[in-house]
């Protein structure tokens, strides 16, 4: 539409537009001003009402919402050292919200409104503890949506509660998901509608169940639970969220996004390990700020202590029962070993060349006597650069 034709446009028309427009602007960054854009926070762009980055360290008292609708997080703990921060450094991956495990941020229901019907939430969460810690909720009981990891009855999984504690039995629904990845950054989309709901990580479906509604969200606090208890110990750079069902077109969009600003490496873990000494089963996981052009590592834990681990590298996922355990890579075309340490751990540190793109399978042995071939064996692990 041409502004100097305005003024001939049918109200039909001009509607029509409006309701054809794009998610996202023609440089791909979501567009501030798209209809059901709930709200937008960005830990480089709001914190303290600064559109710029702040300091590292910054003590955070207002939390400002990108999109046009206002919907400020203005509301703080009275106690300083439960307040968020802003986080600049090899840890936190470049600009982050920082939460301690103690903080959180909020706006009430009557500051932003309810929430009611279909939404769609994305977030780029880096978490340091699988238990307990909540990335986002509402901030009454009478009106929840979360995403949150794992709980006592549930431990080590990502988790979505939608409901009205207030109200009498059902009340609501836990969506269980995934195991809960650590230290490293993760593109999380959370799509609910009265009907059906679903659990993106990266991209990949992760999980989807069914259950009549969702009921609303009434107000939003980020960091903690509604109580302001079960706080995230770990980085948040970005949380959108839309008052509709982010169609896979438009989901593919937004991600796509995340993965230009925010350009990591990350690792997919899929299949399982066999066990050795004690019952264990060894993890192969990656730890780090793995940036283009900077390092990380890949961690072997819950091996054997005093043993060797060896790191095989592949060209593409596989599933080859091998006795007792499975080959989760094929062909291998190389294999780095090293000491196991007293606690069963081995660190490969891994350079990541600026530009380089590419999907990388990888699984590790653990040399182990008592293991059924010799060595007990992790889960496979697809590096994912980009």
């Amino acid at each position: 539409m041409r502004v100097p034709h305005l003024c001939f446009v049918s109200l039909s028309a001009l509607l029509g537009s409006v309701g054809a427009q794009s998610i996202v602007l023609g440089n791909g960054t979501p567009d501030p001003a798209y209809p059901n854009l709930w709200s937008w926070y960005d830990a480089a762009n709001g914190p303290n009402s600064s559109p710029t980055p702040l300091p590292d360290g910054t003590q955070v008292t207002q939390w400002d919402d990108r999109s046009i609708n206002a919907r400020h997080l203005a509301r703080i703990a009275t106690d300083p050292l439960r307040r968020p921060t802003v986080e600049d450094d090899a840890e936190s991956c470049g600009v982050a919200m920082g939460f301690d495990g103690n903080d959180y941020i909020w706006a009430a229901f009557a500051d932003i409104g309810r929430l009611a019907g279909d939404r769609t939430f994305f977030a780029v969460v880096n978490v340091r503890d699988a238990d307990g810690g909540y990335v986002f909720d509402g901030s009454t009981f009478s009106g929840r949506t979360t995403l949150h990891t794992g709980e006592t009855a549930n431990p080590g999984l990502w988790h979505s509660f939608f409901g009205d504690n207030t109200q009498p039995t059902p009340n609501g629904y836990s969506m269980l998901s995934v195991p809960v990845a650590t230290n490293r950054y993760q593109i999380h989309a959370l799509v609910l509608t009265n009907g059906v709901q679903e659990h993106y990580i990266n991209g990949q479906l992760q999980t989807t169940t069914t259950f009549p509604s969702v009921f609303n969200l009434g107000g939003l606090i980020v960091g903690s639970r509604a109580n302001t208890a079960n706080g995230l110990n770990g980085y948040v750079k970005e949380l959108l969220i839309y008052s509709e069902a982010v169609n896979p077109a438009n989901r593919s969009l937004l991600e796509a996004y995340f993965v230009a600003r925010h350009p990591l490496a990350y690792g997919e873990v899929y299949g399982a390990g066999c066990a050795g000494t004690g019952g264990l089963v060894p993890q192969l996981v990656n730890a780090g700020c793995p940036v283009p052009g900077g390092s990380f590592d890949l961690v072997v834990r819950d091996g054997l202590p005093l043993s060797v681990a060896v790191i095989d590298f592949g060209l593409m996922r596989a599933n080859l029962p091998v006795g007792p355990c499975t080959l989760l890579i094929s062909p291998i075309v190389l294999g780095v070993g090293g000491p196991t340490d007293a606690n069963g751990a081995f660190r490969l540190p891994l350079a990541v060349p600026a530009g380089l793109a590419l999907t990388l399978p990888t699984q590790a042995l653990v040399v182990d006597p008592q293991a059924g071939l010799g060595a007990s064996a992790t889960n496979g692990l697809e590096l994912v650069i980009f």
